[in-house]
């Protein structure tokens, strides 16, 4: 969604999105990514985009929606409750410290 930004005289900005990664061949889509720009937030356009893209998939025959939440991300995991996403699994995350 673009929008001219309130707090610059530079243009429009997108105000919010979500990504998605597809696998048709199952039927499922899986949320890649929802961002709303700081000068637009609880403007409830995180929940907008992100149901304008659950429509689409749904018109695609897509059957299933998949997404990831950091727990201590409340506004993200408001907006996936208030879509109907539900706990489906735990997961397991693992991590590599990179030296020079």
């Amino acid at each position: 969604m673009l929008a001219d930004d309130p707090a610059s005289s530079d243009g429009p900005v997108v105000a919010a999105f979500t990504s998605v990664q597809l696998d048709r061949t199952r039927g499922r889509a899986w949320s890649a990514m929802t961002a709303t720009h700081p000068s637009y937030r609880g403007r409830g356009l995180a929940t907008w985009v992100k149901r304008r893209s659950l429509n689409a998939l749904a018109e695609a025959s897509v059957h299933e929606a998949w997404a990831a939440n950091d727990a201590t991300n409340a506004p993200m995991i408001a907006v996936n409750d208030s879509l109907g996403y539900q706990p489906a699994a735990k997961s397991i995350s693992v991590r590599r410290r990179l030296h020079h």
